[in-house]
């Protein structure tokens, strides 16, 4: 995955920004990518919270704790993104419900919604967002005004967006027009925590 070691710590800022608003004892699915790593990185150590995955990253990263209860969804494998996808847990999904979807992805713009690069993954994509009534997206500022080739759902389709502070402000603008909630990470030093589990 190339794209991990893309706006690392632009990541790591998302990632503890959109982490901050779990709470304990919640259900929480989290998608794959290279942003939603460093969400599960700041969720450990919460009490009582059951995370759902179809990602081998997210799983890796919290096997250990044991406050956190982890539902993993399995399917055909997407080497690319480390990812389970498909009918298999298209139909797993189902069954399972969260209080909220984290999840990152390819291309946002306010017009052409959120879109990926794979048919596969974006079917997926639909079926986690139905597990949940919140869907919160976290996402760098390269990821703006972008339009890959499958669509996924339309921007309202997200409660709120958390991306760092590079993100175009007029994209910005018009997705607070549309409903969104932006979260903006904060501008700090935060530790290194790229080598813990």
């Amino acid at each position: 995955m190339a794209r991990a070691s893309e706006q690392i710590q632009e990541k790591r800022l998302i990632g503890q920004a959109a982490a901050a608003p779990v709470k304990d004892g919640e259900t929480v699915f989290i998608g794959g990518g290279t942003t939603t790593p460093e969400v599960a990185r700041h969720l450990r150590g919460r009490r009582g919270l059951t995370v759902l995955t179809n990602a081998w990253r997210i799983a890796g990263l919290l096997l250990d704790d044991p406050d956190v209860t982890l539902v993993v969804v399995r399917g055909i494998v997407r080497r690319s993104e480390l990812s389970f996808v498909g009918p298999l847990a298209e139909k797993a999904l189902g069954d399972l419900r969260a209080d909220k979807v984290i999840m990152g992805i390819r291309a946002i713009h306010p017009r052409f919604g959120l879109t990926n690069d794979a048919l596969m993954e974006t079917q997926t994509d639909r079926s986690i967002i139905r597990c949940a009534p919140e869907l919160m997206v976290a996402a760098d500022h390269t990821k703006f005004g972008r339009v890959a080739p499958s669509f996924v759902v339309p921007v309202t389709a997200m409660k709120v967006l958390v991306t760092d502070h590079q993100a175009s402000p007029e994209i910005l603008a018009k997705l607070r027009d549309l409903g969104v909630r932006i979260v903006q990470a904060p501008i700090s030093c935060i530790p290194d925590r790229s080598e813990e589990p």
